[in-house]
């Protein structure tokens, strides 16, 4: 399985493919990320999630000028630890079914709100 996460750094746009299994946990560094992130991958069932997880109040989603910054169509993923924020419209768009977000502060998303499901 594998997510794609697309970051700008400088004029550079940067694919990242991460392949992990399920169970796994994806541990994102510390910092300020400027990108969208797209999961899409499904979880086995609600004992064997695919967790994406940051060391709470270090690890930043920055969403400035795109609609939704974070879209969850997978099923049975945990979402943990990263805040996501500045969106013109949703900071995270959930579509999946079982997906469970925590320890994650939302901020200043757009018109629509800040988190939909």
């Amino acid at each position: 399985m594998m997510v794609q996460v697309n970051c700008l750094h400088g004029h550079l746009l940067i694919k990242v493919i991460l392949f992990y299994f399920r169970g796994d946990t994806v541990h994102v560094l510390a910092g300020t990320y400027t990108s969208q992130v797209v999961i899409s991958d499904n979880g086995a069932d609600l004992n064997d999630l695919i967790t994406y997880k940051g060391k709470r109040d270090s690890v930043t989603i920055e969403g400035t000028g795109l609609d939704s910054v974070v879209f969850i169509t997978g099923s049975f993923v945990e979402w943990s630890g990263i805040s996501v924020q500045n969106s013109l419209s949703d900071n995270i768009l959930i579509d999946g079914e079982n997906v469970t977000v925590s320890y994650c502060q939302l901020l200043s998303a757009g018109e629509i709100g800040r988190a939909h499901v």
